[in-house]
Protein backbone atom coordinates (compact mmCIF):
# COMPACT_ATOMS: atom_id res chain seq x y z
CA UNK A 1 0.00 0.00 0.00
CA UNK A 2 2.82 2.20 0.49
CA UNK A 3 4.56 1.71 -2.72
CA UNK A 4 1.07 2.28 -4.10
CA UNK A 5 0.41 5.81 -2.56
CA UNK A 6 3.97 6.58 -3.15
CA UNK A 7 3.62 5.80 -6.95
CA UNK A 8 0.31 7.78 -7.36
CA UNK A 9 2.61 11.05 -4.80
CA UNK A 10 4.98 10.87 -7.76
CA UNK A 11 2.45 10.43 -10.48
CA UNK A 12 0.34 13.55 -8.96
CA UNK A 13 3.58 15.62 -8.70
CA UNK A 14 4.17 14.58 -12.13
CA UNK A 15 1.61 15.82 -13.48
CA UNK A 16 1.83 19.15 -11.39
CA UNK A 17 5.10 19.81 -13.34
CA UNK A 18 3.98 18.89 -16.83
CA UNK A 19 1.05 21.22 -16.62
CA UNK A 20 3.26 23.89 -14.86
CA UNK A 21 5.49 23.92 -17.79
CA UNK A 22 3.06 23.62 -20.75
CA UNK A 23 3.20 27.15 -21.65
CA UNK A 24 6.97 26.38 -22.48
CA UNK A 25 6.96 23.43 -23.45
CA UNK A 26 7.53 23.64 -26.96
CA UNK A 27 11.06 25.37 -26.22
CA UNK A 28 12.37 22.58 -23.42
CA UNK A 29 11.49 19.72 -26.04
CA UNK A 30 14.09 21.80 -29.01
CA UNK A 31 16.42 19.47 -29.71
CA UNK A 32 19.34 22.12 -30.43
CA UNK A 33 21.35 19.38 -32.41
CA UNK A 34 18.11 18.91 -34.79
CA UNK A 35 17.45 21.61 -36.73
CA UNK A 36 13.49 21.99 -38.00
CA UNK A 37 14.85 24.04 -41.02
CA UNK A 38 18.01 23.73 -43.47
CA UNK A 39 19.50 25.97 -45.48
CA UNK A 40 17.89 25.80 -48.76
CA UNK A 41 20.20 24.39 -51.11
CA UNK A 42 21.68 21.72 -49.32
CA UNK A 43 18.20 20.46 -50.36
CA UNK A 44 19.81 20.16 -53.85
CA UNK A 45 21.50 17.26 -53.08
CA UNK A 46 18.48 14.57 -52.10
CA UNK A 47 15.96 16.29 -55.12
CA UNK A 48 18.73 15.73 -57.95
CA UNK A 49 19.60 11.92 -56.90
CA UNK A 50 15.73 11.19 -56.16
CA UNK A 51 14.69 12.00 -60.04
CA UNK A 52 17.57 10.30 -61.27
CA UNK A 53 17.56 7.19 -59.27
CA UNK A 54 13.80 6.65 -60.57
CA UNK A 55 14.34 7.74 -64.15
CA UNK A 56 17.54 5.66 -64.88
CA UNK A 57 16.32 2.59 -62.93
CA UNK A 58 15.95 -0.49 -64.94
CA UNK A 59 12.12 -0.45 -64.21
CA UNK A 60 11.39 2.20 -64.98
CA UNK A 61 13.82 4.36 -67.42
CA UNK A 62 15.23 0.68 -68.82
CA UNK A 63 11.51 -1.54 -69.24
CA UNK A 64 9.12 1.47 -70.07
CA UNK A 65 12.07 3.66 -71.69
CA UNK A 66 14.73 2.19 -73.76
CA UNK A 67 13.16 -0.95 -74.03
CA UNK A 68 10.04 0.94 -76.24
CA UNK A 69 12.61 3.25 -78.12
CA UNK A 70 13.77 -0.03 -79.11
CA UNK A 71 17.69 0.97 -77.71
CA UNK A 72 17.48 -2.09 -74.90
CA UNK A 73 15.74 -5.52 -75.78
CA UNK A 74 15.77 -8.34 -72.81
CA UNK A 75 16.44 -12.11 -73.13
CA UNK A 76 13.89 -12.78 -70.33
CA UNK A 77 11.63 -11.41 -67.72
CA UNK A 78 10.30 -9.27 -70.88
CA UNK A 79 6.90 -8.53 -70.01
CA UNK A 80 7.04 -4.20 -70.57
CA UNK A 81 9.33 -5.28 -73.41
CA UNK A 82 6.43 -6.60 -75.26
CA UNK A 83 3.99 -3.82 -73.60
CA UNK A 84 2.65 -5.18 -70.39
CA UNK A 85 3.84 -2.92 -67.34
CA UNK A 86 3.10 -3.38 -63.96
CA UNK A 87 0.70 -0.87 -62.08
CA UNK A 88 3.55 -0.85 -59.18
CA UNK A 89 5.89 1.27 -61.57
CA UNK A 90 3.41 3.85 -62.35
CA UNK A 91 2.69 3.90 -58.72
CA UNK A 92 6.42 4.56 -58.04
CA UNK A 93 7.25 7.24 -60.69
CA UNK A 94 3.87 9.09 -60.02
CA UNK A 95 4.89 9.13 -56.19
CA UNK A 96 8.42 9.70 -56.20
CA UNK A 97 7.88 12.44 -58.53
CA UNK A 98 5.10 14.28 -56.53
CA UNK A 99 6.22 12.85 -52.85
CA UNK A 100 9.56 11.77 -53.34
CA UNK A 101 11.69 9.52 -51.76
CA UNK A 102 10.74 7.66 -48.70
CA UNK A 103 14.32 7.37 -47.53
CA UNK A 104 16.23 9.75 -45.87
CA UNK A 105 16.83 12.55 -47.97
CA UNK A 106 13.88 13.02 -49.71
CA UNK A 107 13.34 14.56 -53.11
CA UNK A 108 10.50 15.25 -55.83
CA UNK A 109 8.35 18.24 -55.67
CA UNK A 110 7.19 18.79 -52.05
CA UNK A 111 11.03 18.92 -51.47
CA UNK A 112 11.33 21.82 -54.10
CA UNK A 113 8.57 23.95 -53.28
CA UNK A 114 10.20 23.67 -48.98
CA UNK A 115 13.62 24.61 -50.73
CA UNK A 116 11.78 27.52 -52.57
CA UNK A 117 10.33 28.70 -49.66
CA UNK A 118 13.04 28.50 -47.97
CA UNK A 119 15.37 30.53 -50.13
CA UNK A 120 12.47 33.23 -50.26
CA UNK A 121 12.95 33.53 -46.55
CA UNK A 122 16.71 33.77 -46.90
CA UNK A 123 16.60 36.06 -49.73
CA UNK A 124 18.06 33.32 -51.55
CA UNK A 125 17.10 34.17 -55.44
CA UNK A 126 19.51 31.85 -56.84
CA UNK A 127 18.35 28.96 -55.15
CA UNK A 128 15.11 29.68 -56.33
CA UNK A 129 15.88 29.88 -59.48
CA UNK A 130 17.31 26.49 -59.07
CA UNK A 131 14.38 25.00 -57.41
CA UNK A 132 11.83 26.33 -60.03
CA UNK A 133 14.25 24.62 -62.55
CA UNK A 134 13.89 21.39 -61.00
CA UNK A 135 10.19 21.75 -60.76
CA UNK A 136 9.90 22.40 -64.17
CA UNK A 137 11.46 19.41 -64.89
CA UNK A 138 9.50 17.60 -62.63
CA UNK A 139 6.26 18.29 -64.29
CA UNK A 140 7.73 18.47 -68.08
CA UNK A 141 8.76 14.67 -67.93
CA UNK A 142 5.32 13.83 -65.55
CA UNK A 143 3.46 15.22 -68.11
CA UNK A 144 5.16 13.66 -71.02
CA UNK A 145 4.54 10.25 -69.27
CA UNK A 146 1.10 10.35 -68.26
CA UNK A 147 -0.74 13.51 -70.28
CA UNK A 148 -3.36 15.46 -68.30
CA UNK A 149 -1.82 15.48 -64.64
CA UNK A 150 -2.88 17.74 -61.39
CA UNK A 151 -0.56 20.98 -61.65
CA UNK A 152 -2.35 23.68 -60.45
CA UNK A 153 -3.97 22.07 -57.73
CA UNK A 154 -1.11 20.15 -57.08
CA UNK A 155 0.86 19.94 -53.56
CA UNK A 156 -1.50 22.18 -51.81
CA UNK A 157 -2.82 20.00 -48.96
CA UNK A 158 -1.89 22.95 -46.35
CA UNK A 159 -4.20 24.79 -48.50
CA UNK A 160 -7.14 21.74 -47.63
CA UNK A 161 -6.29 20.94 -51.70
CA UNK A 162 -6.17 16.79 -51.23
CA UNK A 163 -8.08 15.80 -54.19
CA UNK A 164 -6.39 17.99 -57.28
CA UNK A 165 -7.73 18.35 -60.31
CA UNK A 166 -6.12 17.58 -63.54
CA UNK A 167 -4.58 20.27 -65.87
CA UNK A 168 -4.52 19.32 -69.40
CA UNK A 169 -1.13 18.60 -71.43
CA UNK A 170 -1.29 22.15 -72.88
CA UNK A 171 -1.71 24.17 -69.46
CA UNK A 172 0.63 22.31 -67.89
CA UNK A 173 3.10 23.32 -70.96
CA UNK A 174 2.57 27.08 -70.26
CA UNK A 175 2.61 26.74 -66.68
CA UNK A 176 6.69 25.01 -67.32
CA UNK A 177 7.17 28.13 -69.51
CA UNK A 178 6.11 30.04 -66.91
CA UNK A 179 8.63 28.79 -64.40
CA UNK A 180 11.51 28.45 -66.30
CA UNK A 181 11.04 32.63 -67.63
CA UNK A 182 11.10 33.06 -63.69
CA UNK A 183 14.08 30.90 -63.05
CA UNK A 184 16.12 32.54 -66.17
CA UNK A 185 15.51 36.24 -64.58
CA UNK A 186 16.26 35.28 -61.00
CA UNK A 187 19.56 33.32 -61.90
CA UNK A 188 20.42 36.22 -63.90
CA UNK A 189 19.83 38.91 -61.49
CA UNK A 190 19.35 37.72 -58.18
CA UNK A 191 21.69 36.68 -55.38
CA UNK A 192 22.74 34.36 -53.11
CA UNK A 193 25.04 31.21 -52.69
CA UNK A 194 24.29 27.89 -54.08
CA UNK A 195 26.26 25.13 -51.59
CA UNK A 196 28.50 23.70 -53.64
CA UNK A 197 29.18 20.66 -52.07
CA UNK A 198 25.13 19.84 -51.94
CA UNK A 199 24.74 21.22 -55.57
CA UNK A 200 25.59 17.79 -57.32
CA UNK A 201 24.83 19.06 -60.63
CA UNK A 202 26.58 21.79 -60.83
CA UNK A 203 28.78 22.82 -57.49
CA UNK A 204 27.08 26.16 -57.18
CA UNK A 205 27.70 27.38 -60.49
CA UNK A 206 24.88 30.09 -61.23
CA UNK A 207 25.46 30.88 -65.09
CA UNK A 208 25.71 26.72 -65.65
CA UNK A 209 21.85 26.66 -64.12
CA UNK A 210 20.40 29.32 -65.86
CA UNK A 211 22.03 27.44 -69.19
CA UNK A 212 20.13 24.21 -68.23
CA UNK A 213 16.93 26.84 -67.92
CA UNK A 214 17.10 28.07 -70.90
CA UNK A 215 18.25 24.43 -72.85
CA UNK A 216 15.32 22.80 -71.07
CA UNK A 217 12.46 25.60 -72.12
CA UNK A 218 14.21 25.08 -75.91
CA UNK A 219 13.15 21.10 -75.51
CA UNK A 220 9.66 22.28 -74.44
CA UNK A 221 9.30 24.81 -76.77
CA UNK A 222 10.41 21.90 -79.46
CA UNK A 223 7.83 19.30 -78.01
CA UNK A 224 5.25 21.36 -78.69
CA UNK A 225 6.44 22.63 -81.98
CA UNK A 226 4.20 19.93 -84.36
CA UNK A 227 1.10 21.35 -82.96
CA UNK A 228 -1.32 22.94 -85.40
CA UNK A 229 -1.93 25.68 -82.90
CA UNK A 230 1.66 26.15 -82.25
CA UNK A 231 3.06 30.07 -82.72
CA UNK A 232 6.02 29.88 -80.56
CA UNK A 233 9.12 30.78 -83.00
CA UNK A 234 9.44 34.53 -80.98
CA UNK A 235 10.15 32.31 -78.25
CA UNK A 236 12.12 29.93 -79.46
CA UNK A 237 14.58 32.70 -81.02
CA UNK A 238 14.38 34.67 -77.92
CA UNK A 239 15.87 31.49 -76.11
CA UNK A 240 18.71 31.34 -77.99
CA UNK A 241 19.89 34.36 -76.98
CA UNK A 242 20.40 33.62 -73.76
CA UNK A 243 23.03 31.61 -72.31
CA UNK A 244 22.46 27.78 -73.39
CA UNK A 245 24.74 24.72 -73.32
CA UNK A 246 28.19 25.70 -75.61
CA UNK A 247 29.86 22.20 -74.69
CA UNK A 248 29.47 19.04 -73.07
CA UNK A 249 31.07 21.00 -70.17
CA UNK A 250 27.51 22.74 -69.26
CA UNK A 251 25.11 19.85 -69.54
CA UNK A 252 22.80 18.91 -67.11
CA UNK A 253 23.98 15.16 -65.88
CA UNK A 254 24.31 13.81 -62.69
CA UNK A 255 28.01 12.06 -62.86
CA UNK A 256 27.23 9.30 -60.08
CA UNK A 257 30.06 7.67 -57.61
CA UNK A 258 31.54 3.92 -58.49
CA UNK A 259 30.83 2.44 -55.74
CA UNK A 260 26.96 1.88 -53.90
CA UNK A 261 25.04 3.21 -52.89
CA UNK A 262 25.66 6.19 -54.37
CA UNK A 263 26.64 4.38 -57.77
CA UNK A 264 24.14 4.67 -61.37
CA UNK A 265 20.82 2.64 -61.27
CA UNK A 266 21.55 0.60 -63.75
CA UNK A 267 25.03 -1.05 -62.60
CA UNK A 268 23.16 -1.31 -59.39
CA UNK A 269 20.80 -3.27 -61.14
CA UNK A 270 22.27 -5.08 -64.27
CA UNK A 271 25.70 -5.04 -62.25
CA UNK A 272 25.26 -5.97 -58.44
CA UNK A 273 21.82 -7.46 -59.33
CA UNK A 274 23.39 -9.67 -61.74
CA UNK A 275 20.56 -8.75 -64.00
CA UNK A 276 22.45 -9.78 -67.14
CA UNK A 277 18.66 -10.01 -69.08
CA UNK A 278 19.42 -6.52 -70.37
CA UNK A 279 21.04 -6.38 -73.99
CA UNK A 280 21.48 -3.92 -76.99
CA UNK A 281 18.22 -4.00 -79.49
CA UNK A 282 18.78 -5.47 -83.30
CA UNK A 283 17.55 -2.04 -84.63
CA UNK A 284 20.28 0.03 -83.68
CA UNK A 285 23.17 -2.57 -83.75
CA UNK A 286 22.03 -3.17 -87.46
CA UNK A 287 21.99 0.51 -88.21
CA UNK A 288 25.67 1.51 -86.62
CA UNK A 289 26.47 -1.59 -88.60
CA UNK A 290 25.80 -0.63 -91.70
CA UNK A 291 27.00 2.90 -91.07
CA UNK A 292 30.10 1.90 -89.15
CA UNK A 293 29.28 4.48 -86.82
CA UNK A 294 32.13 4.05 -84.10
CA UNK A 295 29.92 4.51 -81.19
CA UNK A 296 28.83 0.82 -81.50
CA UNK A 297 31.40 -0.54 -79.74
CA UNK A 298 30.68 1.73 -76.85
CA UNK A 299 26.99 1.43 -76.73
CA UNK A 300 27.44 -2.49 -76.94
CA UNK A 301 29.70 -5.42 -76.48
CA UNK A 302 30.85 -8.24 -78.52
CA UNK A 303 28.71 -11.57 -77.80
CA UNK A 304 30.36 -15.03 -76.87
CA UNK A 305 31.04 -15.25 -80.21
CA UNK A 306 32.92 -12.02 -80.49
CA UNK A 307 29.99 -10.30 -82.41
CA UNK A 308 27.86 -7.24 -82.22
CA UNK A 309 24.31 -8.86 -82.27
CA UNK A 310 20.99 -7.59 -80.87
CA UNK A 311 17.66 -8.69 -80.46
CA UNK A 312 14.21 -7.70 -81.57
CA UNK A 313 11.91 -6.22 -79.12
CA UNK A 314 9.50 -8.64 -78.03
CA UNK A 315 9.10 -12.04 -77.97
CA UNK A 316 7.09 -14.41 -75.57
CA UNK A 317 9.53 -17.49 -75.37
CA UNK A 318 12.84 -16.03 -74.12
CA UNK A 319 15.80 -17.19 -73.66
CA UNK A 320 15.54 -19.35 -76.54
CA UNK A 321 18.17 -20.96 -78.99
CA UNK A 322 17.79 -17.81 -81.48
CA UNK A 323 18.22 -15.18 -78.38
CA UNK A 324 19.69 -15.73 -75.13
CA UNK A 325 22.40 -14.42 -72.70
CA UNK A 326 25.03 -16.05 -74.39
CA UNK A 327 24.39 -14.94 -78.32
CA UNK A 328 23.23 -11.70 -77.79
CA UNK A 329 24.86 -8.55 -77.13
CA UNK A 330 25.28 -6.95 -73.14
CA UNK A 331 24.87 -3.13 -73.03
CA UNK A 332 28.05 -1.04 -73.32
CA UNK A 333 30.85 -1.40 -70.15
CA UNK A 334 30.60 2.40 -70.21
CA UNK A 335 26.67 2.20 -69.72
CA UNK A 336 26.59 0.05 -67.14
CA UNK A 337 29.81 1.72 -65.16
CA UNK A 338 28.84 2.83 -61.25
CA UNK A 339 30.15 6.35 -62.34
CA UNK A 340 28.01 6.87 -65.59
CA UNK A 341 26.00 9.98 -65.44
CA UNK A 342 22.50 10.24 -65.21
CA UNK A 343 21.03 12.81 -68.08
CA UNK A 344 18.54 15.75 -67.33
CA UNK A 345 19.39 16.98 -71.03
CA UNK A 346 23.08 16.75 -73.05
CA UNK A 347 24.57 19.11 -74.95
CA UNK A 348 23.76 16.91 -78.03
CA UNK A 349 20.20 16.80 -77.63
CA UNK A 350 20.25 20.45 -77.72
CA UNK A 351 22.33 20.91 -80.83
CA UNK A 352 19.94 18.44 -82.23
CA UNK A 353 17.16 20.35 -80.81
CA UNK A 354 18.41 23.81 -82.77
CA UNK A 355 19.33 21.90 -86.20
CA UNK A 356 15.77 21.18 -86.87
CA UNK A 357 14.51 23.94 -85.53
CA UNK A 358 16.70 26.03 -88.55
CA UNK A 359 15.69 23.06 -90.88
CA UNK A 360 12.20 23.82 -90.42
CA UNK A 361 12.19 27.54 -90.40
CA UNK A 362 11.32 27.98 -86.58
CA UNK A 363 14.45 30.48 -86.15
CA UNK A 364 12.81 33.26 -88.43
CA UNK A 365 14.45 32.08 -92.01
CA UNK A 366 12.98 29.48 -94.46
CA UNK A 367 15.43 25.91 -94.64
CA UNK A 368 18.16 27.18 -92.68
CA UNK A 369 20.84 24.72 -94.11
CA UNK A 370 23.93 26.45 -93.00
CA UNK A 371 22.73 26.70 -88.82
CA UNK A 372 21.54 23.73 -89.35
CA UNK A 373 24.41 21.74 -90.78
CA UNK A 374 26.74 23.72 -87.71
CA UNK A 375 24.28 22.33 -84.94
CA UNK A 376 23.86 18.95 -86.50
CA UNK A 377 27.45 18.70 -86.51
CA UNK A 378 28.05 19.97 -82.89
CA UNK A 379 25.52 17.62 -81.95
CA UNK A 380 27.41 14.64 -83.61
CA UNK A 381 30.08 15.22 -82.04
CA UNK A 382 29.21 15.97 -78.54
CA UNK A 383 27.76 12.43 -78.73
CA UNK A 384 30.86 10.77 -79.97
CA UNK A 385 32.56 12.36 -77.59
CA UNK A 386 30.68 11.60 -74.58
CA UNK A 387 30.79 8.20 -75.55
CA UNK A 388 34.75 8.21 -75.65
CA UNK A 389 35.03 8.59 -79.45
CA UNK A 390 38.28 9.26 -80.75
CA UNK A 391 37.94 12.74 -82.38
CA UNK A 392 39.37 11.90 -85.86
CA UNK A 393 37.15 8.75 -85.84
CA UNK A 394 34.43 11.30 -85.11
CA UNK A 395 35.35 13.32 -88.40
CA UNK A 396 35.68 10.49 -90.73
CA UNK A 397 32.25 9.48 -89.42
CA UNK A 398 30.89 13.43 -90.23
CA UNK A 399 32.87 12.85 -93.57
CA UNK A 400 31.07 9.65 -94.77
CA UNK A 401 27.45 10.93 -93.43
CA UNK A 402 27.71 14.69 -93.67
CA UNK A 403 24.40 16.76 -93.40
CA UNK A 404 22.36 16.62 -96.61
CA UNK A 405 19.87 19.22 -96.81
CA UNK A 406 17.26 16.97 -98.91
CA UNK A 407 17.62 14.62 -96.13
CA UNK A 408 18.20 16.28 -93.85
CA UNK A 409 15.14 16.10 -90.78
CA UNK A 410 15.46 12.30 -91.16
CA UNK A 411 19.48 12.31 -90.35
CA UNK A 412 18.72 14.91 -87.42
CA UNK A 413 15.61 12.53 -85.76
CA UNK A 414 17.82 9.59 -86.33
CA UNK A 415 21.21 11.29 -85.04
CA UNK A 416 19.21 12.11 -81.88
CA UNK A 417 17.76 8.60 -81.31
CA UNK A 418 21.47 7.96 -81.37
CA UNK A 419 22.72 10.04 -79.16
CA UNK A 420 20.15 9.14 -76.67
CA UNK A 421 21.12 5.72 -76.60
CA UNK A 422 20.83 4.86 -72.41
CA UNK A 423 18.59 8.11 -71.76
CA UNK A 424 15.35 5.80 -71.36
CA UNK A 425 12.53 8.37 -71.10
CA UNK A 426 13.86 11.17 -73.33
CA UNK A 427 14.87 8.35 -75.93
CA UNK A 428 11.37 7.15 -76.22
CA UNK A 429 9.19 10.62 -75.47
CA UNK A 430 11.76 11.95 -78.98
CA UNK A 431 10.78 8.91 -80.34
CA UNK A 432 6.90 9.70 -79.98
CA UNK A 433 7.45 12.92 -81.12
CA UNK A 434 9.02 12.40 -84.61
CA UNK A 435 8.46 9.09 -85.10
CA UNK A 436 12.22 8.55 -86.33
CA UNK A 437 13.52 5.91 -87.02
CA UNK A 438 11.08 3.69 -88.58
CA UNK A 439 10.62 1.54 -85.32
CA UNK A 440 8.15 -1.79 -85.93
CA UNK A 441 6.03 -3.04 -82.62
CA UNK A 442 7.25 -5.73 -79.92
CA UNK A 443 7.07 -8.81 -81.47
CA UNK A 444 4.37 -10.92 -79.55
CA UNK A 445 3.37 -7.57 -78.34
CA UNK A 446 0.04 -6.87 -75.57
CA UNK A 447 -0.96 -4.47 -78.01
CA UNK A 448 -0.27 -3.35 -82.04
CA UNK A 449 1.75 -0.56 -81.03
CA UNK A 450 4.51 1.16 -79.37
CA UNK A 451 2.75 2.91 -76.50
CA UNK A 452 2.57 6.83 -76.18
CA UNK A 453 1.80 7.43 -72.47
CA UNK A 454 2.05 5.58 -69.28
CA UNK A 455 -1.41 4.52 -67.35
CA UNK A 456 -2.61 6.61 -64.46
CA UNK A 457 -1.65 5.22 -61.19
CA UNK A 458 -4.21 2.48 -59.38
CA UNK A 459 -3.85 4.65 -56.51
CA UNK A 460 -4.47 7.62 -58.44
CA UNK A 461 -8.29 6.06 -59.44
CA UNK A 462 -8.92 4.46 -56.33
CA UNK A 463 -8.50 7.92 -54.05
CA UNK A 464 -8.70 10.31 -56.69
CA UNK A 465 -11.66 8.93 -58.38
CA UNK A 466 -13.57 12.66 -59.56
CA UNK A 467 -10.81 14.10 -60.95
CA UNK A 468 -9.30 10.94 -62.41
CA UNK A 469 -12.39 10.12 -64.10
CA UNK A 470 -12.42 14.09 -65.18
CA UNK A 471 -9.19 13.97 -66.88
CA UNK A 472 -9.85 10.44 -68.75
CA UNK A 473 -13.02 12.27 -70.39
CA UNK A 474 -10.74 14.97 -72.16
CA UNK A 475 -7.74 13.36 -72.76
CA UNK A 476 -9.38 9.94 -73.57
CA UNK A 477 -9.58 6.54 -72.41
CA UNK A 478 -6.54 5.79 -69.90
CA UNK A 479 -4.74 3.03 -72.03
CA UNK A 480 -1.33 2.61 -73.40
CA UNK A 481 -2.12 4.09 -76.87
CA UNK A 482 -3.63 7.09 -76.01
CA UNK A 483 -1.51 9.86 -77.74
CA UNK A 484 -0.73 12.91 -75.41
CA UNK A 485 -1.40 16.60 -76.57
CA UNK A 486 1.64 17.51 -78.43
CA UNK A 487 1.26 13.82 -80.21
CA UNK A 488 -1.74 14.84 -81.81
Amino acid sequence: MRKNIAIATLTASSLFVVSSCTKDFDEINKNPNGPVEVPSSLLISGIVENVMDQSYSTFNGGDMGSAWAQHWAKVQYNDEERYSPRDTQFDAIWNSFYAGSALPGGGGLQDINVMYDQAGTEGNTHVQGVALVLKAYHFSVLTDLFGDIPFSQALKAKEGINLPAYDTQADVYTGVLAMLDEANALLEDGEGIINATSDILYAGDVLKWQKFANALKFRTLMRMSNRADFNKQADLQAVLARPIFESNADEAKLVYLAAAPNNNPVNNSVILGNRGEYKVNSVIVDMMLDSNDPRLSKIAQPNKDGDYRGKPAGILDVPSDDYNYDNVSPIGAIYLAGNAPAYFMSYAEQEFLIAEAAKRGLLGVANDDATATTHFNNGVNASMSSNGVAAAAATTYLADHPYNASTALTQIYTEKWIALFGQGFEAWTEWRRTKVPTLVPALEGTINEIPSRYQYPPTEQALNGVNYEAAVAVQGADLLTTEVWWMK
